[in-house]
């Protein structure tokens, strides 16, 4: 029968929310500011569970471009599931995939170490099939908040660029076109195939629908130039439940990077390699769980494909490539296999898009 909207502008909570008969609401922006919003719907039953949240910031500067930002990381789910084809071993291989949390999670004690389903419960000290261990208990772990526009943004606004931000359902659903923007940010974060239990095996969470393969395809067909990053950006393509023979064609003809490897890297540490694009220092990622960020514990490995595509970054304690980057006459991609937003400090995430932004915007 309604709507609330809640809006946060900065680094401010969410207000108490204004209701609304209809779903549109207009006011006048700030130019400087980020603001935020998310939506619930509301009848005599009560309050739905709010919308991802979505952002947009004006630049000070009168003559700013516009960036578009997809939040395309949506998922929710428990950590790796595996179970060998007798089952008699079967459990959640976090050191692969932790899962990733609604918001945060104060319930999780720690990682599971028996695997064995013949191992019976004895006591509670040795509890058998599914132990885990317990030093996480009472600990808040971060989760999926919806709202990594925000961090995003930011960096774009102190790069002198407006920005706006949209869903992934409103690209697939073609409510929102990325090609009338010359620079798109998809973020697809811990986003991956998912198994969502033993009774349906419903598969949910791909990084690359059909309808957003073929988004991007056509963004970087006109021209644009996009960013995107992800802990399963080439790996769900080519390693997951539901492979599709031609996932690696669209990376390698469209994305430019050919798969290597998961789990690339077990310290949370990238930097840059010598290269003639302008790409620099070193950086790094939560790799553990914490409080502050979800955590990317596997990031993701790709060499470049083609002529003009260049390797940016590696993560020093492998030396397998972390990111590359495209440098054609027809479009530029820069790919990051892990996600922007779980840089251990803002400053970080501004510096790292400040110079995807310069790659951008420099003349070959």
């Amino acid at each position: 029968t309604g709507y609330i909207l809640y809006t946060a502008i900065n680094d401010r909570g969410f207000d108490r929310g204004i209701y609304l008969e209809e779903p549109q609401y207009s006011r006048t922006l700030t130019a400087g500011d980020v603001y935020r919003f998310k939506v619930t719907a509301v009848n005599k039953g009560g309050e739905s569970f709010p919308s991802e949240v979505v952002a947009v910031g004006l630049s000070k500067k009168e003559d700013a471009q516009t960036v578009l930002i997809v939040n395309a990381f949506d998922r929710v789910g428990a950590p790796k599931w595996i179970e060998s084809k007798d089952s008699t071993i079967a459990g959640f291989l976090a050191n692969y995939d932790h899962g990733v949390p609604y918001i945060k999670d104060a319930s999780y004690l720690g990682q599971m170490y028996e695997f064995r389903r013949e191992i019976p419960w004895t006591d509670d000290d040795a509890p058998g099939f599914g132990a885990c261990y317990n030093d996480m208990a009472g600990k808040v772990i971060a989760g999926n908040t919806f709202d990594y526009a925000y961090d995003h943004g930011l960096a774009f606004l102190k790069s002198g660029y407006n920005f706006v931000s949209t869903t992934r359902s409103a690209v697939e659903n073609k409510k929102v076109n990325l090609s009338d923007y010359q620079i798109c940010d998809v973020i697809m974060g811990k986003q991956a195939q998912s198994n969502d239990g033993k009774l349906t095996k419903l598969i949910k969470y791909e990084v690359y629908t059909p309808q957003m393969r073929d988004a991007i395809t056509q963004f970087c067909k006109g021209g644009g130039k996009l960013l995107i990053s992800g802990a399963y950006i080439a790996t769900d393509l080519v390693d997951a439940y539901n492979v599709d023979p031609s996932g690696a064609k669209f990376a390698e003809e469209v994305l430019k990077f050919k798969w290597m490897t998961h789990s690339a890297s077990r310290d949370g540490k990238v930097a840059a390699v010598n290269n003639k694009l302008g790409f620099n220092g070193e950086f790094s990622f939560y790799n553990e769980l914490n409080d502050k960020k979800y955590v990317c514990e596997a990031p993701d490995a790709f060499t470049p494909v083609g002529e003009n595509c260049f390797v940016i970054f590696r993560y020093p304690q492998t030396s397998i490539a972390a990111a590359i980057a495209y440098d054609g006459d027809d479009y530029k991609v820069a790919a990051f296999g892990f996600p922007l937003e779980v840089l251990k400090s803002q400053d970080q995430i501004d510096n790292l898009i400040g110079q995807v932004v310069n790659f951008f915007t420099a003349s070959r």
